[in-house]
């Protein structure tokens, strides 16, 4: 917040943004206020500042966004578009000597080195030990959804300190990000064929485990990350208690 506020106050100064709570703003206020000073720019605002202003809001969109996945998604997706950002574009020639935005980066940084738990890993954890407690885990599949492959590393992580009783294994799209290297068709379909056998209960998918592809029904699907769409979340929920008792 301490590195949002100036730039609200610099674009409510110009006359292109009329909340000035910054704490309330959101990414959709600012891309509407963004779309309405490129249709009509205030008239007496010199041309050569439109660049200017049009720098503002994108600095600020993206702050929302990492805020936003800090909050709703962990350190690592936000500390991952932080980083990205901050190599190049506009939001790297203003923000790159912002001391806060640097000791905000470290600070994620460390906390990813250290393996700080994480209050969502830590209640995952929890609720698998608690399925497989009442569940044959020769028996019993389970899907973890994760809306990042950053994510998706940290999951897998985690799921190493259970024991053998939790076999895993990702389940992703064919395209390689940062992350993780993407898994051709080939091998998507090996890993849903291990899954049907038992060699997997685990699957830890993002999007592409959602609709479309031919996995089994699951005893449990657990929702990895917050706020997605009510369309993905009936996809997700599709998986399970289809011929018997299921949980999400």
């Amino acid at each position: 917040l301490e590195v949002i506020r100036p730039f609200v106050a610099r674009l409510c100064a110009i006359g292109v943004l009329q909340n000035r709570d910054f704490q309330t703003l959101s990414p959709c206020a600012l891309l509407n206020s963004r779309d309405k000073f490129r249709q009509a720019p205030p008239l007496d605002l010199p041309q050569m500042k439109y660049g200017e202003v049009e720098g503002y809001f994108g600095v600020l969109i993206t702050l929302y966004h990492i805020r936003k996945l800090l909050s709703s998604h962990g350190i690592r997706p936000a500390f991952e578009m932080l980083e990205e950002k901050l190599q190049k574009g506009c939001f790297a020639r203003l923000m790159s000597r912002n001391e806060v935005i640097w000791k905000a980066k470290l600070l994620m940084q460390q906390s990813l080195s250290h393996g700080a738990p994480s209050p969502k890993l830590s209640k995952m954890l929890e609720v698998l030990i608690d399925h497989f407690k009442t569940r044959d885990p020769q028996n019993s599949r389970v899907i973890i959804f994760s809306n990042f492959r950053g994510s998706v590393r940290d999951i897998m992580d985690a799921l190493t300190n259970l024991g053998e009783f939790v076999k895993a294994t990702e389940f992703i799209g064919q395209s390689s990000g940062k992350a993780l290297k993407g898994q051709s068709q080939k091998v998507q379909q090996a890993v849903l064929e291990k899954f049907r056998a038992g060699g997997y209960n685990v699957i830890v998918a993002t999007s592409i485990g959602e609709e479309g592809l031919d996995i089994m029904e699951v005893d449990l699907v657990i929702c990895f990350d917050a706020n997605i769409s009510p369309l993905r979340m009936i996809q997700r929920m599709g998986r399970t208690g289809r011929k018997h008792a299921g949980r999400v």
